[in-house]
């Protein structure tokens, strides 16, 4: 179910991607929102399957779960972040 049912939405990706978006993308995108709220003295972790691909490369790469893709799409589709917050 969308959670946008009255607006479609168009991926206007380059054109070297192929139309999935590749792992690294992924990665870069997250670091870069971890690195940003570090400087804004924010903690933010990276979770999920992107955080295992990031914190545990060479587990990753062992189940071939990093940087492959897949041929119907891409291997990630989000990315999951956590923080601290006050009550």
């Amino acid at each position: 179910m969308s959670w946008m049912p009255d607006k479609e939405i168009k991926r206007e990706l380059p054109p070297e991607w192929n139309g999935v978006v590749p792992t690294e993308a992924f990665i870069r995108e997250a670091e870069k929102m971890v690195e940003e709220a570090n400087n804004r003295g924010m903690t933010l972790r990276i979770l999920g399957g992107l955080g295992i691909a990031i914190h545990c490369r060479d587990f990753a790469v062992k189940l071939g779960r990093i940087g492959t893709g897949t041929a119907q799409g891409q291997e990630y589709s989000d990315i999951d972040l956590v923080s601290y917050g006050k009550l």
